[in-house]
């Protein structure tokens, strides 16, 4: 099953006014249970930066930057359309690596280089994760719960984790917190046969 780029509200934009309608990063689901997918990611490219801050802050500190070498702060003077989600991963304890995705079919090649150098290009290369979608409010407490029955599924599984969990939130500030659209991706060793039915954690 393909998840295919779709209209939705993106990350933080509402600081910035931008209405629904933006394309997704697409995944393959190569397996589920309820709310966990075991995926795989083509290669694609990120502009990103790191700040210092919390879970909580580092999303809104990120923010103007990035959004502002896609609205034209760039050596090109180009607009770029914005996408989702929004992409946090931890660097140290206090530092935070913030992520906008660019559109399908960027290259390094084609896209106009960012006026501050804090902002960098990078392509992600093909991987595979382990996600769990949840809603609700963007707190510690939340992220931390649904980090923890993530972690448990793919050790149930067998997977082996090759980095630190992933934050990706899909809507704006002003949607209504149960209606927002939270994700926390792992990133995994490729699996070496993906179950059709993976194990649930023991409770």
């Amino acid at each position: 099953m393909v998840r295919r780029a779709r209209p939705a509200a993106t990350g933080l934009a509402a600081a910035a006014g931008i209405a629904a309608g933006v394309e997704q990063l697409d995944y393959e689901v190569l397996s589920s249970e309820g709310p966990l997918e075991l995926r795989r990611y083509n290669a694609h490219v990120v502009a990103e930066l790191e700040v210092e801050g919390d879970l909580e802050s580092a999303g809104n500190i990120a923010f103007r930057p990035l959004y502002r070498f896609i609205t034209g702060h760039n050596r090109a003077g180009r607009h770029i359309p914005m996408t989702a989600p929004v992409v946090q991963t931890p660097v140290t304890d206090a530092r935070w690596r913030v992520a906008f995705v660019m559109p399908s079919g960027s290259t390094l090649d084609h896209l106009p280089q960012p006026a501050d150098e804090r902002v960098r290009l990078r392509v992600v290369p093909l991987q595979w994760a382990a996600a769990i979608r949840y809603s609700g409010r963007w707190s510690r407490d939340r992220f931390e719960t649904h980090r923890r029955r993530l972690e448990a599924w793919v050790a149930a599984n067998g997977w082996t984790a090759v980095g630190p969990p992933v934050w990706a939130r899909y809507d704006p500030p002003l949607m209504p917190w149960f209606l927002r659209r939270n994700e926390i991706w792992l990133p995994l060793a490729e699996p070496s046969r993906p179950p059709a039915r993976p194990r649930s954690p023991p409770s």
